[in-house]
């Protein structure tokens, strides 16, 4: 059977107060209510269908539903607040709070038949008081409670100060406990805490309100008040104070560098580098001895160069070959002094003993070799005893230069520095003098007139048509015309022709 309920009584309500606050009880109550439910009921129907019968037809019965509507009372629960047992509803009735039975003279009821008595006060009813550190009906007996503790006035119980139990508060708190009855539990992580105020006192080593931060960097000990010993960026343990040393440094407070030949983290690296060296305490680059070089200081200084990374330029002179150590010189034969600057022999001699004479000429000869009487000559001149200038269109020392002169011009044989002829001018002499001047360096002015120009070499006047003379300050002479007055004027009757073009 299909059944439909439709509900058409509203639930039964009654106006509670909410109760609030502990002792609050959940009770489930039943009630009724009623409901209109519809169900199918089922009949039958008889029909008649046509058939071979007489007459021709048959009954047919065939079921059918039909809808039917009733009242119906259904039983529901409901919670329900109200006070637990042993406590009732307050005057306000939103609360519930402990009954006692007697009347608390002296206290407050906290819980069903407990009184809570006031200082100096005790036994059930909280009627009873004693002088202090006694205590019984008649205030016979003397307390036993220590560390501060009072005792009930009826029963001489003890009731402890925080940080204290045991029969008569005679025991501290064991480790790990402290407060009331020692039911806190302490949280300090590494360090023991107060029985009393649970504040955490750590270990050495250890800081914060609950000894779980280590000591700042640079501090260890109890309290973290000692100044760590370590240097060179080195950290100590927060407990013993032990230092630990960054790469390339040891000893007890960090300050030494690691032993020559090795480097690294606690100086365990050993270098790799030659010729001497040792190497960079932290980061084990070779630092190489004076006269070496490369990444393993496997490389001599190159030539003229010395010293600590070959930073230093060789002063050593004629030959001599320079220390790629310590830059000094050793000299070649014939030569002395501390950069070889310094013949062997006194001026004008040479050879084994100084027995022989010098054959150069001095005026063109630096100078006599000491040691073998070779003549090292002046710049400009040749030959064995320096006697010979250099040849034409070369200079220098040894006459190794080659001149580099426009216009025919001449170089000195001993810079190579050109020498211009009459109207030119420039480094090479490759420019003409400028206009109106001629002569050697161009140094004299041209005195011609009437437009004429100079020869930049002799100074000799170019006139134009129409003019003669030196300085071209005369036109031309009667029946002539034209330049240098060569033509001759085809003019009759006397007259004259026009100098320039006839």
């Amino acid at each position: 059977m299909f059944l439909s309920l439709i509900l058409i009584a509203a639930s039964f309500c009654g106006t509670f107060a909410h109760l609030e606050g502990p002792n609050v009880c959940i009770r489930q109550e039943t009630y009724t209510v009623k409901a209109r439910i519809s169900e199918e009921q089922p009949y039958q129907v008889r029909e008649f269908v046509w058939c071979l019968n007489v007459p021709p037809r048959c009954s047919k019965y065939k079921i059918k539903h039909k809808t039917v509507h009733k009242d119906q009372n259904l039983v529901r629960t409901r919670p329900v607040e109200e006070c637990c047992k042993g406590y009732a509803k307050n005057a306000a009735e939103n609360q519930c709070i402990p009954v006692c039975s007697n009347v608390c003279l002296h206290g407050t009821c906290v819980a069903p038949e407990t009184c809570q008595c006031e200082t100096g006060y005790g036994g059930p009813n909280c009627d009873i008081t004693c002088d202090k550190g006694l205590w019984g009906r008649e205030c016979q007996n003397e307390c036993e409670c220590q560390n501060n503790a009072t005792c009930d006035p009826f029963n001489g119980h003890c009731s402890c100060n925080r940080g204290w139990i045991g029969e008569f508060c005679q025991k501290r708190c064991p480790s790990g406990s402290y407060g009331q009855d020692c039911l806190e539990e302490c949280r300090c992580e590494n360090g023991e805490c107060d029985h009393i105020s649970g504040k955490c006192k750590c270990h050495s080593g250890y800081t914060g309100p609950l000894c779980d931060d280590p000591c700042p960097i640079g501090t260890h000990g109890y309290d973290c008040k000692s100044k760590c010993p370590c240097q060179n960026g080195g950290t100590c343990h927060s407990v013993t104070g032990v230092c630990f040393c960054k790469d390339g440094w040891t000893g007890q407070v960090c300050a030494n560098r690691c032993p020559f030949g090795f480097w690294g983290y606690n100086c365990s690296q050993k270098c790799d580098c030659y010729n001497g060296a040792s190497c960079h305490h932290i980061n084990g680059t070779c630092e190489c001895q004076p006269g070496f070089t490369g990444d393993r200081c496997l490389d001599v200084c190159p030539d003229g160069k010395w010293g600590k990374d070959c930073t230093n330029n060789c002063t050593c002179q004629n030959d001599a070959k320079c220390s790629n150590k310590d830059g000094s010189c050793s000299c070649a034969k014939g030569w002395t002094g501390k950069t070889c600057n310094e013949r062997s022999c006194p001026k004008g001699l040479w050879g084994f003993k100084c027995q022989n004479s010098c054959q150069c000429n001095s005026d063109n000869t630096e100078l006599c070799h000491a040691w073998t009487g070779e003549c090292d000559c002046k710049p400009g001149w040749n030959s064995k005893d320096c006697t010979r200038p250099c040849p034409i269109l070369s200079f220098g020392k040894a006459c190794a230069g080659t001149c580099k002169c426009d216009n025919n011009a001449q170089c000195s044989p001993i810079n190579g520095t050109c020498l211009c002829g009459p109207g030119f001018t420039g480094k090479q002499c490759e420019q003409p003098c400028p206009l109106d001047s001629f002569g050697m360096d161009c140094a004299q002015k041209c005195d011609c007139k009437n437009g004429a120009t100079c020869s930049t070499e002799t100074g000799q006047c170019h006139c134009p048509a129409g003019w003669e003379g030196q300085q071209c300050d005369r036109p031309c002479s009667n029946n002539q015309f034209g330049m240098q007055c060569k033509n001759k004027c085809d003019c009759r009757n006397g007259a004259s022709c026009n100098p320039v073009n006839g």
